[in-house]
């Protein structure tokens, strides 16, 4: 489980929406099927950032002409709902549990961005740690919720929601700290500042905190198994955290980067590199389909080994859609 790390979602959208040259295409796997799962109005855009053991997709889509606003969705059984917001024009969503309960983050009516918990057909602002901002990345199937926000005007802080209080997780030194992802075991995943403008990857466990890595980087997702991935900072490679070792996942033939936001229980891990969304299982690393020439980003898999993200629909106008790959 996972979702799209919450400030690198619109880097991921361009790079997906972008007008390119065509991209190479790249042999996919036969046993998986591309579905565009279109949008909740008009031709563009929509993206897919999280799935759940159950089908149930989240993800952010345009209500309307391209530029207008977005508004978290919720597609079900082949139909996509609108989700709304806290009162302004956008939200987001950023995962799905089991129990269908979404998070994310949503414009207010006074203009700042709160996270959210959206749980039969209401969406409830989650508060912030005392600041004016707050975003949700995460939720688990017990109904904790980690995300990031403003402990006052220039402190960014990791936070576990449970039960109605919001507590910090604290940082590695003082410095900021952002929260990708959770497990069902309760521990969280993502990065702290190490020298007050870089961060590494790192894992909350039982009022601890621990760097996963020396590099630069973010941890974007765990498994109920402890397994973490991520990426690198400055575009240069994805990797595997078990049990204490790091591994690199490498890059697709032909491809310069690879950078990693899901994995599941069966240690499968989703992303994408410099063209293709990608599969990652037993040392190897597959090219996903594509709706088009144009470029793909995958970004959650399930137990089910069902992938969702985004893929090109315009390579000339750079309209992207959600999209579900699925046997």
């Amino acid at each position: 489980m996972t979702r799209i790390p919450i400030l690198a979602h619109l880097c991921v959208l361009a790079i997906a929406g972008a007008t390119l040259v065509a991209a190479p295409v790249a042999a996919a796997p036969p046993a998986l099927h591309l579905v565009d799962l279109g949008t909740l109005e008009g031709p563009c855009c929509s993206s897919a950032t999280a799935i759940n053991n159950r089908g149930d997709i989240v993800g952010q889509s345009n209500v309307g002409p391209p530029m207008s606003a977005a508004h978290a969705f919720l597609w079900r059984a082949g139909h996509m709902s609108d989700l709304g917001t806290l009162g302004g024009n956008n939200s987001f969503a950023t995962d799905i549990n089991d129990r269908g309960d979404v998070v994310g983050y949503s414009d207010t009516a006074s203009g700042m961005s709160g996270a959210f918990l959206w749980r039969d057909g209401q969406m409830v602002d989650l508060g912030t740690l005392g600041g004016d901002t707050s975003l949700a990345t995460a939720v688990n199937d017990r109904g904790e919720i980690t995300g990031l926000s403003f402990a006052s005007a220039f402190e960014l802080h990791a936070f576990l929601w449970r039960d109605g209080v919001m507590s910090d997780l604290g940082t590695l030194n003082g410095g900021f700290a952002r929260a990708e992802d959770i497990n069902n075991r309760g521990q969280v995943v993502g990065d702290s500042s190490v020298d007050g403008m870089n961060s590494v990857p790192v894992l909350w466990q039982r009022g601890t905190i621990t760097a996963l890595s020396e590099g630069f980087g973010d941890a974007t997702a765990i498994n109920d198994r402890g397994q973490v991935t991520g990426l690198y900072f400055g575009g240069n490679g994805s990797f595997l955290w078990s049990n204490g070792r790091l591994t690199d996942l490498g890059t697709l033939p032909g491809a310069t980067f690879s950078q990693a936001y899901g994995i599941n229980n069966h240690s499968q891990i989703v992303g994408y590199t410099d063209f293709d969304a990608f599969v990652w299982q037993r040392g190897k690393m597959t090219a996903l389909p594509r709706l088009t020439t144009g470029n793909t980003s995958a970004q959650d898999i399930n137990d089910r080994g069902q992938i969702v993200g985004t893929s090109v629909t315009d390579p000339d106008f750079g309209d992207y859609h959600a999209v579900l790959w699925t046997r």
